[in-house]
């Protein structure tokens, strides 16, 4: 998830809160996802979690870029790089 060191949300330290969360949330969403595969009773339910893992994606990408925090502002570069 960081690629290293490169990719940051812009919190410093803090950053690994975001880091948990994500994993914690593509646990939970293997879980689901387990649970409601290969059943058709649970078509609705696939199209909303497809549509809650879409919506994750766009926010930790606006978490990364334009809503990145105060401790490493946005740049214009989704790659944080030092001293640039």
């Amino acid at each position: 998830m960081t690629l290293a060191g490169k990719i940051t949300f812009g919190f410093g330290i803090a950053d690994i809160v975001y880091h948990i969360g994500a994993i914690a949330f593509f646990i939970i969403v293997s879980i689901i996802r387990r649970k409601i595969s290969g059943d058709d009773r649970y078509d609705k339910a696939r199209k909303i979690l497809s549509a809650v893992i879409v919506a994750f994606m766009i926010y930790t990408t606006l978490q990364m870029t334009l809503l990145r925090g105060i401790e490493y502002p946005w740049n214009g570069h989704v790659f944080y790089r030092g001293g640039m």
